[in-house]
């Protein structure tokens, strides 16, 4: 029989593993050619922050990019493509002090807003980041992205219906595999005391992606809590729903 565990801190890591999950999500989409946004330039940097989300490291030196940034720095792609590799390298302050102004515009693309939003969560500015997250998703609501890093803001707030919520519409909308975004949502769940609803979700995730350890260490999790509550867990489903 599995071990049970005390719930306060068994949640705990829920918590902490849903953060990661979602901050790292974007890394399924990398290299995704957006043509569903508003605009050409909406796709254009969406395209550029997908491209970037594949490696840890960013495609230019940051020298290079602060040149490009400098020599046109009305251009909201070169200030996200700098910015991107500013927060890659962990210069957090310094990324958003790029973004700001940008980001803060009416006129912004969602991407822009996203990315801006990304760096606030880093710098645990989650009120802004929630609100930025938000104009994001209303500035175009074809934006996956945009819903999922509103939901990780909503989620660290503990708002984890609102979160639900957002991290569902990022799964409607989701580019690539799906099942990063569909462990994120279970840990949502599971956050809830959903428990059942939680490991359904991570079973089909499961069947879609079976040699991703994440899954199956985030099932175990979930079922473990499950348990502990004296209740048998559901049989794994055989083949996925979605």
């Amino acid at each position: 029989m599995m071990k049970a565990y005390n719930h306060t801190s068994k949640l705990a890591l829920i918590t902490l593993s849903l953060t990661t999950l979602a901050l790292s999500a974007c890394s399924t989409t990398g290299g995704y050619n957006y043509t569903n946004l508003k605009d050409e330039r909406s796709n254009r940097i969406a395209k550029l922050i997908s491209r970037e989300s594949l490696s840890q490291e960013p495609s230019s030196s940051l020298e290079t990019l602060e040149s490009r940034f400098k020599n046109a720095p009305e251009s909201e792609y070169a200030a996200t493509e700098y910015a991107i590799a500013l927060r890659k390298a962990a210069k957090y302050s310094e990324a958003r002090k790029v973004l700001k102004d940008l980001a803060e515009n009416k006129e912004a693309t969602a991407p822009t807003k996203t990315e801006y939003a990304a760096i606030l969560i880093e710098e645990e500015k989650i009120d802004q980041a929630v609100k930025v997250a938000k104009q994001a998703t209303l500035t175009d609501e074809n934006y996956d992205m945009a819903f999922m890093v509103l939901g990780t803001a909503l989620e660290i707030q503990e708002e984890h219906e609102d979160a639900e919520k957002a991290f569902r519409k990022a799964l409607e909308l989701w580019h690539g595999d799906k099942t990063t975004i569909m462990s994120t949502l279970a840990l949502n769940l599971a956050s809830q005391k959903r428990l059942n609803d939680a490991i359904e979700i991570l079973q089909e995730a499961k069947a879609l992606q079976p040699e991703k350890t994440e899954i199956e260490r985030n099932l175990r999790i979930v079922m473990a809590l499950k348990q502990s509550d004296g209740a048998q867990a559901p049989k794994p489903l055989t083949k996925p729903k979605i």
